[in-house]
């Protein structure tokens, strides 16, 4: 309910990411930040997020996400469909987010 959805419902992998982060709290580097987001994610340190990764993250934050919406996340921010998303697809995913973008420093994007 604290995420906006598109017109057909379904909620964005930038909405998902933001209502993680108000739930972690703010902080004093957003870039920081999501590199911390991205870790807590990749709990074994293999440098990328899957599905499972997302699902995992949906369950123990009460998310309630049905498996098509995580699946439409991954196609968003992973557009080339290898099934993982690195540092890098998140950062360019939130730097078109109307929050993020004035955030990300220049040369990082």
């Amino acid at each position: 309910d604290d995420t906006p959805s598109s017109k057909k419902g379904r909620v964005t992998f930038v909405a998902f990411l933001e209502l993680v982060v108000k739930l972690q709290g703010g902080g004093p580097d957003p870039y920081d930040e999501m590199k911390q987001f991205f870790h807590l994610l990749d709990r074994d340190g293999k440098g990328f997020i899957t599905f499972k990764d997302l699902r995992n993250a949906s369950d123990e934050l009460k998310i309630p996400l049905s498996n098509n919406a995580i699946r439409d996340m991954m196609t968003e921010a992973d557009p080339m469909g290898h099934g993982k998303i690195r540092l890098e697809d998140i950062i360019s995913v939130l730097g078109q987010s109307g929050t993020f973008k004035s955030l990300i420093p220049p040369n990082i994007s």
